[in-house]
C-alpha cells in the first residue's frame, strides 16, 4: 500500500510538473498588449513591481492598452484619473487612442478655462467649450 501511494504521488507530481510547463509555454506564446505587464503565482506585475505599487500613470496606460487590445470593440474610453498624468502622459494617452481609432475622455483638475470642456452642475459652463 505504501509503494502504491508513493507511485501515485510520483504520477501526480509528474502530471503537475507537465501542466505547469504547459501553462508557462501557453503564456509565453500569448503576448500581452501591455509589454511590461506580467503575472505569475505571486500576482500581477507592472514594470517589475506589484501592479498596486506601480506608478498610477503606468497603471492607467496599461489599462488603456488592455482595453484597446486588438479585437476589442471598445472605441470610447473615459477616465477620471487624468490629473495623475503629466503632459507627456496625456500625449501618450492621446497617441494610443488615435492609434486604435478610439476616443478618450480624460477628466483633469483645472483652475479655469484653457483646454477641454468645463462642466458645472451637469451642464457645460459658460465659456467652457474647447
Amino acid at each position: 500500500a505504501l509503494e502504491d501511494a508513493a507511485l501515485a504521488e510520483q504520477r501526480t507530481s509528474g502530471t503537475l510538473t507537465a501542466l505547469d510547463a504547459e501553462r508557462k509555454a501557453a503564456l509565453a506564446a500569448c503576448p500581452l498588449p501591455c509589454p511590461n505587464l506580467t503575472f505569475d503565482e505571486e500576482g500581477v506585475w507592472l514594470n517589475g513591481v506589484p501592479i498596486r505599487q506601480a506608478n498610477a500613470a503606468a497603471q492607467l496606460r496599461c489599462g488603456v492598452e488592455l482595453a484597446l487590445a486588438e479585437g476589442k470593440q471598445i472605441r470610447v474610453l473615459a477616465t477620471e484619473f487624468g490629473s495623475l498624468l503629466d503632459s507627456e502622459g496625456i500625449a501618450a494617452l492621446a497617441a494610443l487612442a488615435e492609434e486604435h481609432g478610439a476616443q478618450c475622455f480624460v477628466e483633469v483638475a483645472a483652475d479655469g478655462p484653457g483646454r477641454g470642456i468645463f462642466i458645472s452642475d451637469g451642464v457645460v459652463a459658460e465659456g467652457g467649450g474647447a
